[in-house]
């Protein structure tokens, strides 16, 4: 009877799929992947926001330092206007900026490929509608009146023709691009035209877009041959941006800067003008990967 009653018990219990000497050890060996799961769902502690961050600006370009951050194995993530770059040391130079305009500085440490709490400011002035003139350049006196030779002189009075010889900022007469500013295949090769009033050598220096990415000059010249037959001279200047960071989506370039020299010390004029955009977002057919 005894053997008959354990052979039934034994039977309903493999019927549930029960087995008692294993019941324990197979409900810990069930729990132990949940377990695991759980600690690999709980988020790390977030780096430390870098301390003692500084920035510098002057005509040698930008120099950004700050303090070390506990963990941050991967180095540091920086960050100018929103162009990111991966650095190991605590200090990065960037030497294509120009002191007198506005730029965002951001940093924050790198572990596992994760940027940790982001340290922030902003150096120079703040961006408006009508750009502050850092430092403008000033026109010399008009020439003196020539007096005629005599009663067969052609002119009485003689006078320098405009822009010649003259400090004084020229008109923006405008502004173009080549297109959305990408190849076919994706690469950038923008080159934005600005056409100036009169024959002069005062060019700006340098020109800036809403995201205050610069463009540096790389040609001028006299008027380019598709201006408007009988058009007074003009001067023409070309330039192209500095590759920083990933090509623009969209930029608007709506600012010049002209730069002089008065005893020594570098003069800078910031100018507004109508804005002109570029970026893979204006391309047709859209540029899927751009790229410098």
């Amino acid at each position: 009877m005894t053997v008959a009653i354990a052979a039934a018990m034994s039977s309903a219990c493999a019927a549930i799929g029960v087995n008692s000497g294993t019941a324990g050890t197979d409900a810990v060996a069930a729990e132990r992947p949940a377990n695991k799961a759980k600690k690999q769902r709980e988020p790390k502690a977030a780096l430390a926001e870098p301390q003692g961050l500084n920035v510098s600006v002057n005509a040698g370009g930008m120099t950004i330092s700050w303090l070390d951050v506990d963990g941050a194995t991967d180095g540091y993530a920086v960050a100018v206007d929103g162009a990111w770059r991966q650095v190991q040391e605590t200090k990065v130079h960037y030497d294509q900026l120009l002191p007198g305009l506005p730029y965002r500085v951001e940093v924050a440490g790198m572990a596992g490929g994760r940027r940790g709490i982001v340290a922030s400011t902003t150096v120079g002035p703040e961006r408006g509608p009508t750009p502050p003139v850092i430092m403008s350049a000033t026109p010399p006196p008009p020439p003196p009146a020539v007096e005629s030779a005599g009663p067969d002189s052609e002119s009485s009075v003689g006078a320098a023709p405009p822009g010649a010889g003259s400090d004084s900022i020229p008109d923006v007469v405008a502004v173009t691009t080549n297109g959305c500013g990408f190849t076919a295949d994706g690469v950038a090769d923008l080159e934005v035209t600005v056409l100036l009033a009169g024959s002069t050598a005062l060019r700006p220096a340098v020109l800036t877009d809403d995201s205050g990415r610069l463009y540096l000059p790389i040609r001028a010249g006299a008027q380019p041959p598709t201006a408007p037959q009988g058009a007074l001279a003009n001067t023409s200047a070309a330039y192209s941006p500095v590759a920083v960071g990933l090509p623009p989506d969209r930029a608007s370039i709506d600012r010049l800067v002209f730069m002089s020299s008065s005893a020594g010390e570098a003069e800078y004029h910031n100018q507004s003008i109508d804005s002109v955009e570029w970026g893979h977002e204006l391309c047709s057919p859209p540029v899927e990967q751009p790229r410098w």
